[in-house]
């Protein structure tokens, strides 16, 4: 008996999609801005820890030594509004909620 090779299976962060090949899908457990917006406050020498900004709809943080105050939502893409993952009162709420944070002094 010789010894039998099986093509490697990929998990599900690890498949190609036609349109970018050799990409890695995105893991949408975290989004990609969210961690993207965290590393760039880290360069600014802002303490802060990913951990403690795990990501929700909806989730509102004050982030430390800064004014800013992180408001997350899930981007409305197709996939997302196609599955509920994304509905349009969810959207708004959230949207709403930016309104008020802005127009505050």
């Amino acid at each position: 008996m010789g010894v039998r090779l099986h093509p490697a299976r990929r998990g599900r962060s690890q498949r190609r999609t036609d349109r970018e090949p050799g990409r890695r899908t995105p893991d949408r457990s975290r989004p990609e801005a969210l961690d993207a917006y965290l590393a760039v406050l880290r360069l600014r020498s802002v303490a802060l820890r990913k951990r403690n900004y795990p990501f929700a709809h909806g989730a509102q943080y004050e982030l430390p030594g800064t004014s800013v105050a992180l408001l997350c939502s899930y981007h409305p893409s197709r996939q997302d509004t196609r599955t509920g993952r994304l509905t349009k009162p969810m959207m708004f709420s959230v949207l709403r909620r930016a309104a008020t944070a802005i127009a505050e002094p």
